[in-house]
């Protein structure tokens, strides 16, 4: 154990984030915020308005993931309250906001997780409809992937290879345009299994 800080700001983090800078961006559903800090845990900046969520399409309602894309973007999915993506620029200020309830192109039933690929393409896993879909930065509907097991987070390593983890107790490894590599785990207890939904993946140099 190193140490740990937070434990008088947060109300229920959800995700968390880590930028080449090593500077940490987090969700909290409880209090409606996206926060940066440094590693040392020094709050370096706060969006949203703490324990108020944002009006309908405006940011934010539970966000679930916040990160920084390689333009130096910050892009958040919102989430538990409401079914949308926003794209922010560094300091804050929307640039687009996108998506409503549903289950067609464009359409959420809880965006649990954003992430954005070296050439701006945004990945929303949309949890309740069981499906990745993926736009432009304008938000711009391009494609989507679906038989997911209720998706939960998403990583694309240094090899352009994404990796999903399921809350149907599987990861499932596939190729940036969609085809399938492999897959693993089931519901238990040994090695390469899961006894609960897997909720988030990272994945180090190694």
């Amino acid at each position: 154990f190193l140490t740990s800080w937070g434990e008088n700001l947060f109300k229920n983090p959800h995700g968390i984030w880590v930028s080449p800078n090593d500077e940490i961006y987090t969700t909290d559903v409880g209090d409606h915020t996206v926060r940066k800090f440094s590693l040392s845990g020094e709050l370096l900046m706060t969006l949203g308005t703490v324990g108020a969520p944002g009006s309908p399409g405006q940011p934010f309602n539970q966000p679930t993931r916040a990160l920084l894309s390689q333009a130096g973007e910050i892009y958040v999915s919102d989430g538990y309250g409401q079914s949308r993506v926003h794209r922010l620029t560094a300091d804050g200020e929307v640039i687009v906001s996108w998506g409503a309830p549903g289950m067609g192109p464009g359409e959420f039933n809880l965006p649990h997780d954003v992430t954005v690929d070296k050439n701006d393409r945004v990945y929303i896993l949309d949890r309740a409809n069981l499906r990745c879909q993926i736009f432009n930065s304008n938000g711009e509907y391009l494609t989507e992937w679906g038989n997911l097991r209720s998706p939960n987070d998403l990583f694309i390593d240094q090899d352009d290879v994404i990796h999903i983890a399921e809350g149907g107790q599987r990861m499932t490894i596939m190729t940036p345009e969609g085809e399938i590599i492999g897959q693993w785990g089931e519901k238990g207890t040994e090695p390469g299994q899961f006894s609960d939904s897997p909720h988030g993946i990272w994945i180090d140099s190694h």
